[in-house]
């Protein structure tokens, strides 16, 4: 196991879930479900809800298996999904299985949160996925695992963004909360539910035979069919039951037509026959979501769990295969449950000590979220918190602060209130993820505690610590006054602190505290001044201390200075050393890049120039409620737009840049100096526009959708929104507009358009 190459986030997709599963002993080939699928998927979008039990996944495992003149990949599910970034890896994880390349410029660098994913990362999966050159089949199975409402938006997005030569498959127990309405509307969605896949009375007799090794009774048959309603979980599980009971064809009647009474009845029934052994197994593994040999042997401390699952594998007894190549397994998801509460009755299975080994196994293979909620389920107060405390700095590099979070989420109420470093971990997280308010109640405690004992070394440090998240959280919502208000306690409370003390502060290092001292002057506008500064930084930076995350920050800093000084080209090769750093740091999300990034595409050359934009878009997605990251980010932009020539979408970047920065509640000189300068550009270029060879066409029926939505305030993305339509197909369509118009702007073909009597 590992994360996913070039990434350098740490995410970690087992290759069970990437794997089609292997289909069971007693499988028997449904011709007309296989069919039916083949029907199906003549259109982009299948959807295949039932209850669990009713076969989805393996109708299609078979069904992928012969499917002919596609190629076809996989990925199952399961509640750890319920992020955008994990799913996009998953999704990358999957298509690699048809060409091991595909996705590096989604993934690098990674992007943490919705923005990201669907302004950048899934339109570079889809473009590349159109590029792919042959026709594919995805198959997501257990949608029903996802609660998420950025992972639904990030599949709806795919979802109607699909390139026509790839089929998306949904299993699910329920319809998922993807727009399937409006694929019904246009023809690109087909479905298959319970009904389809219920057994009928033959296929009822072929799967009893299966699982019975011989031909039942018809009245056998059709009672179990009747009863079961062609449910093909209770049909598998009877067959195991009247293996074990001869002459019990008379009962088949008393079986309930409820899924889950069936399984318990079944289920208890044929768990006591079974030889202690292997009851013992499946009662000491019912804890784990997947069943591979090395995991149940490290939780039950023994060596021959792979003969084990084995023989459940051999006697058809509820386990479902996942992986032909490491021998991995689930249980039937209903027997699971029940078998997982069959354990917890059960006085000769200490579950602390089971969940503590599975903790220990996931932690040493890279799967941080499972290992923690592993050890809080062993109620392993000092394990988890060291669990948190060793992944510190690799999540806080990696850029990945709402991977931390989630973290500390499943860790109890309780447990977080009570251990310091935890909840200031939580607090730092929560202002790096976006959501500063969610600090606020760690850094009032903080400042007040100082209030009382303005003298006491602990609440000193802590201050410390609730000022520069305050100063981080006021940089990214553009207010220069709050900004220059926290650096002015932050140099009081400095020389009162020694950073190498055990405890607090965990940004009280020299070149950190730098950077909170040289962000006023950067707002101001007056870093120039600030060069000696900058430097003395750098020299003596740590880069092995915090990961070295100030020091992109100040190459940014040193880089602006220097262009502004109307050295571009030093200012560039400074820019480019922050830039570097990416390689050699898994920090692509991190803020402290943006600075450099933004000397990169404003004045880089070529693809120099539109990776940077990339980049910077990443940034500005990992801080969602950012105005200072997303202004520099739309200036860069319109910047980078007028050297292109692209005229329209500098236009846009520049007018969201000027709504943005008119919302701030105190910008600074520096980020208005540098709109007006993107406006004064722009409007140089569009003097300099020809009329292009489109002028005067009629507008398709499209465009002129667009085009009266710009009537309105609604961003390009937010008409994308409205429309179902993503970002870069917005940008593409207004371009064919202005053309068509003979404008440079969205307001100019407003006009014009009226004054055409078009609208």
């Amino acid at each position: 196991m590992g994360s996913e190459p070039g990434t350098g986030s740490g995410v970690v997709i087992p290759h069970t879930k990437v794997s089609r599963p292997r289909l069971p002993r007693q499988h028997f080939v449904r011709e007309r479900l296989l069919a039916a699928m083949d029907r199906a998927a003549e259109r982009q979008v299948v959807s295949v809800a039932a209850p669990a039990g009713s076969g989805k996944s393996s109708m299609l495992s078979a069904w992928c298996r012969q499917v002919e003149g596609r190629e076809t990949c996989w990925l199952s599910l399961d509640r750890d999904d319920n992020d955008p970034t994990r799913l996009l890896h998953g999704i990358v994880s999957a298509f690699r299985a048809l060409d091991p390349g595909l996705g590096v410029t989604a993934l690098e660098p990674s992007s943490t949160s919705m923005q990201g994913i669907r302004d950048a990362a899934l339109p570079s999966l889809v473009n590349e996925l159109a590029a792919l050159g042959r026709e594919a089949v995805l198959v997501v199975d257990d949608y029903h695992a996802i609660r998420s409402q950025e992972v639904h938006d990030s599949m709806a997005f795919l979802v109607t963004n699909l390139p026509e030569n790839v089929c998306l498959v949904v299993a699910s127990r329920h319809d998922p909360p993807l727009p399937l309405a409006r694929l019904r509307l246009e023809g690109q969605l087909s479905e298959i539910r319970a009904d389809d896949l219920a057994l009928d009375s033959d296929e009822t007799g072929a799967l009893l035979e299966a699982s019975l090794g011989r031909a039942p009774g018809s009245d056998q048959i059709d009672a179990l069919q009747r009863r079961t309603e062609g449910w093909a979980a209770g049909v598998s599980l009877a067959g195991l039951w009247l293996e074990r009971q001869p002459g019990a064809s008379a009962r088949i009647d008393e079986f309930a037509g409820d899924d889950h009474n069936v399984v318990e009845y079944l289920a208890a029934e044929i768990l006591e026959t079974l030889e202690p052994d292997i009851r013992t197994f499946l009662l000491e593994t019912s804890l784990l979501e997947r069943l591979e040999p090395d995991l149940c042997d490290a939780v039950r401390g023994s060596r021959d769990s792979a003969a084990h699952l084995a023989e459940l594998d051999r006697r058809n007894l509820f386990v479902v295969p996942l992986d032909r190549r490491i021998h991995a397994y689930r249980y039937h998801q209903l027997f699971g449950e029940w078998l997982q509460r069959e354990a917890g009755a059960a006085s000769e299975v200490d579950q602390a000590a089971l969940h503590r080994r599975a903790a220990d196994w996931y932690r040493d293979n890279g799967e941080l979220t499972a290992a923690l909620r592993h050890a809080v389920r062993a109620g392993d107060v000092e394990d988890s918190t060291a669990l948190l405390e060793a992944q510190i700095w690799p999540i806080a590099t990696s850029g990945a602060w709402p991977d931390l979070l989630r973290l500390i989420d499943a860790l109890p109420s309780a447990l977080r209130s009570g251990d310091p470093l935890l909840e200031i971990l939580e607090a730092w997280a929560a202002v790096f993820a976006g959501q500063p308010q969610r600090a606020d109640p760690w850094i009032s405690r903080a400042l007040a505690a100082r209030a009382e004992d303005p003298d006491g070394d602990h609440n000193r440090r802590a201050a410390y610590e609730a000022h520069a998240m305050r100063a981080l959280a006021a940089i990214n919502r553009a207010d220069a006054a709050a900004v220059a208000e926290n650096a002015t306690a932050l140099a009081e409370l400095f020389p009162l602190i020694d950073p190498d003390a055990d405890g607090l502060p965990i940004s009280a290092y020299p070149e950190s505290h730098s950077v909170f001292l040289l962000d006023p002057h950067l707002m101001a506008g007056t870093l120039a001044e600030q060069a000696d500064v900058i430097d003395g930084a750098l020299e003596t930076a740590d880069m092995a201390r915090a990961g070295g995350l100030s020091v992109p920050y100040l190459l940014g800093m040193r880089a602006l200075v220097e262009v502004g000084e109307g050295d571009v080209d030093r200012g560039l090769r400074t820019a480019r050393a922050a830039v570097e750093m990416l390689h050699e740091h898994p920090g692509s999300n991190a803020l402290e890049y943006l600075l450099a990034l933004s000397v990169v595409a404003e004045h880089g050359h070529g693809d120099e120039a539109v990776r940077g934009l990339e980049r910077m878009s990443r940034i500005v997605g990992a801080t969602p409620e950012g105005a200072f990251p997303f202004a520099i980010y739309l200036i860069a932009r319109g910047q980078f737009g007028v050297r292109a020539g692209d005229v329209e979408d500098a236009a846009g970047a520049i007018e969201e840049a000027e709504s943005a920065i008119a919302a701030a509640p105190d910008p600074g000189p520096w980020l208005r100096g540098r709109l007006t300068d993107a406006k004064a550009r722009l409007a140089a270029a569009r003097t300099e526009a020809a009329r292009s060879e489109d002028y005067g066409k009629p507008l398709s029926d499209r465009e002129m959708s667009i085009l009266r939505a710009f009537e309105g305030n609604l961003t390009q993305r937010e008409i994308g929104q409205e429309l179902y339509l993503s970002f870069n197909t917005v940008k593409t369509y207004s371009r064919s507009i202005f053309r068509k118009l003979g404008v440079s702007s969205r307001d100019d073909a407003v006009r014009a358009a009226k004054a055409a009597g078009l609208i």
